[in-house]
């Protein structure tokens, strides 16, 4: 079982971007919130995982299971986020 999760991840065609970690009792995002504010690099500590797709529409990712076969993902959305994110992830032990 993993006992901690790194992600870094990326709208496609955009500037939108995410680094985030969890490891259940912490958690973090560093993401590029260029859509509300120009050049904007934002932290977070509730979440593992967050894309900004336009003003006020966001997704929110925080793992919630560190189970035996990898790990669970619990998205919420806030607006009408877009677009299609590719997320990359090192599950460590």
């Amino acid at each position: 079982a993993p006992k901690a999760v790194i992600f870094l991840g990326g709208v496609n065609s955009t500037a939108t971007s995410s680094i985030g970690f969890s490891d259940l009792t912490t958690d973090g995002v560093v993401r590029n919130n260029h859509l509300e504010a120009a050049n904007t690099w934002q932290t977070l500590t509730t979440s593992s995982v967050s894309f900004v797709t336009a003003p006020g529409s966001e997704y929110l990712g925080d793992v919630t299971i560190l189970g035996a076969d990898g790990f669970t993902i619990t998205w919420a959305k806030t607006g009408t986020p877009t677009g299609t994110a590719t997320i990359n992830y090192m599950a460590l032990r």
